[in-house]
């Protein structure tokens, strides 16, 4: 789980900086941070801020035409 996790939000953080989007790699990489933090401290908030980080950042790639782009 905590290598595809972390494989989705680099591959999405890689794409996110091609298209010049850093604000969504940079909350990639912080939902990939609050999902591994809700292991340590064993909380449902984390896994709420961490899916709600993730959903942000591909909102803005959506919104950045992400089906349009040539990359």
């Amino acid at each position: 789980m905590v290598l595809g996790l972390g494989s989705i939000c680099i591959c999405l953080s890689i794409l996110a900086v091609k298209m010049k989007k850093m604000d969504a790699a940079v909350l990639f990489i912080l939902s990939f941070l609050a999902s591994m933090g809700m292991g340590q401290l064993d909380g449902a908030g984390h896994h709420c801020v961490g899916q709600g980080l993730l959903m942000w950042s591909v909102l803005i790639l959506l919104k950045a035409k992400l089906n349009e782009s040539k990359l």
